[in-house]
């Protein structure tokens, strides 16, 4: 038992079966750690008690100075360090003290001034604290900005051990009205500067120690945790205003109302809800942020508006998760189009109305939304018609940055597609491997059915600029006993077109992919290789300036390559049969036409090259060996 507070955990719960199970299996013991020096005695605890140590001094040293920046380091001379080891031993060799501490310090430039004013801050003996508390937290809080404080504060709704994802925990901080809107000198921020400085914030917690990252990923950034002595300090903090129900006593002392119980602002609920504490919960006049982490009991018909007049219903920026999954939402309202400053919305749910005649599809209602970040669309394989689909006006989205498309292919009697086009999207900065990855294996399905665009021939993707991650493994392998085929199997014909992606994941260039035939690469200005594609017959490069190699086309009959500057490597192309080569700005024949052996090449280049290119000179004697060639001159 970890971080035990209260003997409750062991009377109330663990007591009873612990005791049974000894007496079954006589040796059986219980480790317990706790932070009362009182608790062990109350718990009847028998055995040796092991009191951990606090930090030596220099150990406590080395991981304040862990906390700091490189350069803040290398700053600190010997009289710095004196005030440093002064301010550890108010500390008391508690780690999370000293790493508290040192983020403060982290915040400040490392000068015997500076320094000097954290050791004697009077926050150091806060007066009024519970005793369980650290009152050296009061330190950071009380350093921290009005704004961060209500971030920091916030936090304290999440259960402790429960993971605060950035993205989430922002978007709630901006519609709350927690972020400052701060303009840059020389500049203002734009429209979606509140989001960018919510994560600014975000960071600095993290800086600070008040929040520990568990992970990060590249999309959606931070997974923090809030170590539980500092979420014990946030709930107290924040007690006037907020409250975290975890228990049925914490329930009841919210009943009264106008009574006499007590009113929050802000509520977060991770128990069972039943039909008389909703009942408690519709009190709350003032209420106005309702978090409900766990099962409610209630009619659909409750009203929240009429219940909860006091919530921030006109400011909402984002939508649950899973949101299609309601029993009595598989369609949207109209008026949904009306949260124009909706930034967040997962699980969008597809729906098409039929109507003497008249088609209408809700992705119509995703129009007006032109504030969206993240989107989820769910169910679009019930739409029939591209028109129906042009309704959302995803390309007018400029502040889009993660799209998620899900498409049903279990439901019987719907077409698999032919033909997909993606164009104009220009936020999308990354794809993940939920755009071709097998999502009916959740399903049980058969493996018949396990590869995404199963009968897709053609795929074009067009204008998305900021695209430079595309993660796309090769799925051909055993997944939980399952061998699952490969994604969009019968690919023939692949459109490229403006993006910076540097290479073509290995899920798309592949050697188990054989039905691709046609490729074309307009305008990617990263690529830097060209491989593994066995199957490819005709293969088409425009305006790729750091494309550096070929390879790996075993079948290439045809290939046209225009403004490619910096190609080296044209190799294991032994089918080749008609090659097309043009650059204005070439002034020598590249050597990779040495040792290739096309039946054709049609070379256009500048002027000065074509005059070097007389039988016999060097230039020439790259491409003699070629049967037919045509070289024309392009005008400079």
């Amino acid at each position: 038992m970890d971080g035990v507070w209260s003997e409750r955990a062991w009377n109330d719960v663990l007591s009873v079966p612990v005791r049974n199970a000894s007496r079954k299996q006589p040796g059986s013991r219980v480790l317990v750690t706790t932070r009362s020096a009182h608790l062990p005695q109350q718990m009847q605890a028998q055995l040796h008690k092991h009191r951990v140590r606090p930090l030596h001094q220099n150990d406590a040293w080395s991981l304040l100075k862990k906390q700091l920046q490189p350069a803040q380091v290398v700053g600190i001379d010997e009289q710095l360090k004196n005030i440093g080891m002064e301010i550890l031993k108010k500390c008391d060799g508690l780690p999370l003290a000293v790493k508290v501490v040192g983020g403060l310090l982290s915040t400040r430039y490392p000068s015997e001034h500076e320094w000097k004013a954290v050791l004697d801050k009077p926050a150091w003996s806060q007066a009024g604290l519970p005793a369980e508390l650290d009152s050296r937290l009061y330190l950071s809080y009380e350093d921290l900005t009005p704004q961060l404080r209500q971030c920091f504060l916030y936090c304290s709704l999440f259960p402790k051990g429960q993971v605060i994802h950035q993205g989430t925990v922002t978007s709630i901080w901006v519609s709350e009205g927690f972020i400052e809107y701060r303009p840059v000198v020389g500049n203002h921020l734009h429209e979606y500067g509140l989001e960018e400085m919510a994560t600014e914030y975000y960071r600095e917690l993290i800086k600070r120690n008040l929040i520990e990252p568990t992970e990060i990923h590249s999309l959606t950034g931070y997974s923090c945790t809030m170590h539980d002595v500092v979420h014990s300090f946030a709930e107290y903090m924040a007690r006037e205003e907020s409250l975290l129900v975890v228990d049925k006593e914490q329930m009841a002392a919210t009943a009264g109302g106008r009574g006499g119980g007590m009113l929050v602002r802000r509520l977060s609920i991770a128990q069972i809800v039943s039909v008389g504490e909703w009942a408690i919960l519709q009190r709350q006049e003032s209420l106005r942020t309702l978090i409900i982490d766990s099962g409610v009991d209630f009619k659909p018909s409750v009203s929240f508006g009429h219940y909860f007049s006091s919530l921030r219903d006109t400011d909402i920026s984002r939508l649950p998760d899973d949101i299609h999954k309601m029993k009595f939402l598989r369609t949207v309202p109209k008026e949904i189009g009306g949260l124009t400053n909706l930034r967040i919305f997962l699980g969008f749910p597809v729906h098409v109305d039929m109507d003497a005649g008249n088609t209408r599809c809700s992705l119509e209602e995703l129009a007006p939304l032109s504030r969206l970040r993240i989107l989820e669309i769910c169910g679009l394989e019930k739409v029939s018609a591209s028109c129906m689909a042009e309704k959302a006006m995803i390309s007018t989205k400029g502040h889009l940055s993660y799209l998620e498309l899900n498409y049903n292919t279990t439901v019987e009697h719907t077409a698999e597609p032919r033909g997909l086009i993606i164009k104009d999207v220009p936020s999308v900065k990354r794809v993940g491997p939920e755009f071709q990855a097998p999502s009916s294996l959740a399903f049980g399905a058969s493996t018949a059915t396990l590869a995404p665009f199963p009968k897709l021939k053609e795929l074009k993707l067009d204008g998305l600029p900021k695209w430079g991650e595309w993660e796309w493994n090769d799925f051909e392998e055993e997944q939980g006993g399952i061998k699952a085929t490969i994604a969009m199997r019968d690919l023939e014909k692949l459109y490229i077109s403006n993006f910076k992606l540097s290479r073509l994941p290995p899920g798309l260039a592949n050697s188990k992919r054989l039905a691709l035939r046609v490729l074309y690469m307009y305008k990617l200005t990263n690529i830097t290789a060209l491989e593994n594609f066995p199957s490819v017959v005709q293969l088409d490069v425009f305006d790729c300036p750091e494309l550096k190699r070929i390879s790996g086309l075993s079948k290439l009959q045809k290939i046209s390559m225009i403004l490619c500057p910096s190609l080296l490597v044209l190799e294991g192309v032994t089918a080749l049969d008609n090659m097309v080569l043009e650059d204005g700005g070439m002034e020598a024949l590249p050597d990779y036409l040495a040792v290739v052996n096309p039946r054709y090449l049609e070379l256009r280049c500048c002027k000065k090259l074509h005059k070097a290119l007389s039988p016999g000179s060097s230039e020439w004697k790259k491409i003699g060996h070629i049967r037919k060639h045509n070289i024309i001159c392009i005008k400079e």
